[in-house]
């Protein structure tokens, strides 16, 4: 029965310290490439959640400006958008200050995309937002 054990591969050949150093370089190559695979998958998570945030942060800016800001409603408009922003702000956190959601507009009025077409996605993807913010002047 000892020997059943033996040839099942139970004691996987530790009694052999060559088979100890290859099992232990083994192990490293295996580690170092999940190690890689796990970096590879944080980055790649990184740059889509990058261009998701620029995209969104783009919308908003285009849609407060279409709904709240457009014409001759500058006063009013400042108001809802404190009102907006105090309600985002509540639920998503401070991402959608009145100054956040300020920066947005001029995003998205510095960047004036027509469609969201490939040229586009391709430059929101170079230049993403947190990079516009050293452009946009500091809102009042």
């Amino acid at each position: 029965m000892t020997n059943s054990k033996k040839s099942n591969g139970a004691n996987l050949g530790f009694e052999n310290k060559d088979a100890k150093v290859s099992l232990s370089l083994d192990l490293d190559v295996l580690i170092s490439d999940l190690r890689q695979m796990i970096d590879e998958a944080r980055s790649a998570v990184a740059v889509t959640v990058n261009i998701s945030l620029t995209l969104l942060y783009w919308r908003v800016g285009v849609r407060i400006n279409k709904e709240i800001l457009q014409g001759n409603r500058a006063e009013y408009g400042k108001q809802i958008l404190a009102t907006v922003s105090q309600q985002l702000t509540e639920q998503y956190g401070q991402g959608f200050s009145y100054s956040a959601l300020t920066r947005m507009v001029k995003f998205s009025t510095i960047f004036p995309f027509n469609n969201q077409t490939c040229t586009d996605m391709a430059a929101i993807t170079v230049f993403t937002y947190a990079e516009t913010r050293t452009c946009l002047p500091p809102s009042s």
